[in-house]
C-alpha cells in the first residue's frame, strides 16, 4: 500500500456501488485505530498503519505519501487523509488495484480475533447486505448448537420459537432493528465484548468458542 502502479489512471472520488455495513465497520475500525486526535491520517499515522500491515519493513516515505495524497486528491497532504479519502483506498476499485490494498487482509492482520467473527458473519450473511436477518441468524444459531436452547426445548418447533425469541431479545440489548438484523459490530460484541451482559450471554448461549466456530465456518466455504 506504499506505492502506486505506473499504469494506473487517476481514480475518481467515489466508491464503486453499494457498500455494506460490514465493510464500513472494517474501514472505520482501521482508520480510527490509527488516526490522530484531529481524525486525520498524516504521514506519521499512515506509516504506522503501513508498518502494521506489511510483512516486510515499510517503504513509505514522505514523498510516496505525498504521491498517495495527490492520487486521492487530498488538498492538504500535511494534514493528511480524512475518513472519506482513506476509505477510497479500499472501496474504490481503481484505487485499491493501483495501491494493492486488501481490506480483509489488513483487517485480519490488525484485528485477528475480530476477523474470525467477520468470517463467521460472512458465512451466514447469505444475501451479503452486511446484516444477519432473522432467517440468517436462525441458521447461525443452529450452527453453534446452542445447548441452553436445546436443553429447554421439547421438540424442533420449540427450538425454532426459542431461536426466534433470542433474535428478538438480542435486538433490544444490541440495539438493532428486527426487520434489518445484526451488524458485524453486534456479533463482535456478542463474541468479544468484556461487558458483563455480553459475557453472560456469551456463556449462556455457547458463544465462548470463537476459534471452533470460526474453524467450522471456514470449512463451510472450503477454506
Amino acid at each position: 500500500m506504499t506505492s502506486i502502479s505506473e499504469n494506473s489512471n487517476h481514480q475518481q472520488d467515489a466508491t464503486n456501488g453499494f457498500v455494506d455495513n460490514k465493510t464500513i465497520y472494517m474501514v472505520k475500525k482501521i482508520f480510527y485505530t490509527f488516526c490522530n486526535e484531529q481524525n486525520y491520517l498524516g504521514f506519521k499515522e499512515f506509516k504506522k498503519l503501513d508498518e502494521a500491515t506489511e510483512e516486510s519493513e515499510s517503504q513509505l516515505t514522505e514523498e510516496t505519501f505525498g504521491q498517495l495524497c495527490h492520487y486521492l486528491m487530498v488538498e492538504n497532504p500535511t494534514q493528511g487523509l480524512d475518513i472519506n479519502q482513506f476509505s477510497l483506498i479500499y472501496l474504490n476499485q481503481s484505487a485499491s488495484e493501483a495501491l494493492g490494498s486488501d481490506l480483509n487482509s489488513d483487517f485480519g492482520t490488525l484485528f485477528p480475533e475480530e476477523a474470525k467473527v467477520a468470517l463467521i458473519f460472512d458465512v451466514y450473511d447469505i444475501d451479503q447486505d452486511g446484516c444477519l436477518n432473522e432467517k440468517e441468524f436462525d441458521e447461525f444459531a443452529k450452527s453453534v448448537k446452542n445447548e441452553t436452547i436445546a436443553n429447554t426445548a421439547d421438540n424442533n418447533d420449540d427450538l425454532e420459537k426459542m431461536r426466534k425469541g433470542l433474535y428478538v431479545a438480542l435486538a433490544s440489548i444490541l440495539q438493532y432493528e428486527v426487520k434489518i438484523g445484526l451488524s458485524l459490530n453486534n456479533l463482535i460484541d456478542l463474541y468479544l465484548s468484556d461487558n458483563e451482559v455480553m459475557m453472560n450471554l456469551r456463556t449462556g448461549f455457547n458463544l465462548d468458542q470463537l476459534d471452533k466456530h470460526a474453524e467450522e465456518a471456514a470449512k463451510k466455504i472450503g477454506l
